[in-house]
């Protein structure tokens, strides 16, 4: 009903409870697809001789996980192969399974957290671009630290099938002379690209102001093409998010009905609960 005032609510959405999903890629393969899914799923043993981490033993036996790497490298197997080697080696590396909520607790401002799904099940990615804190080598770099747990935390909450992400990029607070370095956007990509490969379903750059679309110029190069079709602009008031999300599961400030005010211990406590984390 117009003009009815919104319940403000801390308690996020991280369980989706509708009716529809996403189907499954893995139910539309063809033959020759299926084929090299099993030739790699075989390779396994032989790609990860020491695996014992019980963590790193279902991220490496998910067909999902398998599908999305072939598909990344454009079904070449060998090249699919290696790039999970690379990913397993750079989560042991950077200590992915390792990263807690307190890590970030004085960067979890309410900038990078994922809260409520699109009408098929895929979790929102909200990344809300706000001016860089002092220490900013620190604070880029736990940023990046805080966008792969957030993204570890959706994907765990994703339903049966569901396999992609919605980003929604909000640089309303964008401030040029505090921007991110190239560098770390740069960075950024690569890590989505190269150990996150299709897992994006569709990115929205919300109210991107003139200087943030020329920064957007030189990041742009480093995206595949495939990565490139799925970003687009948008501006608030025009309601066009809600042609994939009900209102419900959106935030207000995107012409949403969910007036969510981020709380950190709420949040984690909520995600915890879920075993999300």
């Amino acid at each position: 009903m117009p003009g009815t005032p919104l319940t403000q609510t801390n308690e996020p959405i991280l369980r989706y409870t509708g009716a529809t999903l996403a189907a499954s890629p893995l139910e539309s393969l063809m033959d020759e697809e299926r084929e090299m899914l099993s030739s790699f799923r075989n390779s396994i043993p032989t790609l990860f001789p020491d695996a014992q981490d019980s963590l790193l033993e279902n991220f490496i036996n998910d067909d999902i996980t398998l599908y999305r790497y072939l598909k990344g490298e454009k079904w070449n197997l060998e090249k699919a192969q290696i790039a999970l080697q690379n990913t397993v080696t750079w989560r042991q590396e950077y200590g992915v399974d390792r990263l807690e909520p307190f890590d970030f607790r004085q960067w979890t401002v309410g900038t990078n957290y994922f809260n409520g799904f699109d009408r098929e099940g895929r979790p929102l990615v909200y990344l809300k671009k706000k001016p860089a804190d002092k220490g900013r080598e620190t604070s880029h770099k736990k940023g990046i630290q805080l966008l792969v747990y957030t993204l570890e935390t959706a994907i765990a909450a994703m339903p049966p099938s569901v396999h992609q992400i919605i980003l929604i990029m909000d640089f309303s607070l964008y401030n040029q002379a505090q921007s991110t370095p190239v560098s770390v956007a740069i960075e950024t990509i690569k890590i989505l690209t190269a150990h996150y490969p299709e897992c994006l379903a569709r990115a929205y750059i919300v109210n991107a102001p003139v200087a943030m679309r020329l920064f957007l110029n030189l990041v742009w190069p480093f995206l595949d093409d495939r990565t490139r079709n799925k970003v687009k602009m948008v501006t608030t008031g025009k309601g066009e998010l809600l042609d994939w999300i009900d209102e419900d599961s959106l935030e207000v400030a995107y012409d949403g009905k969910l007036d969510f005010v981020f709380d950190h211990d709420v949040y984690w406590s909520k995600a915890k609960e879920e075993r999300l984390v």
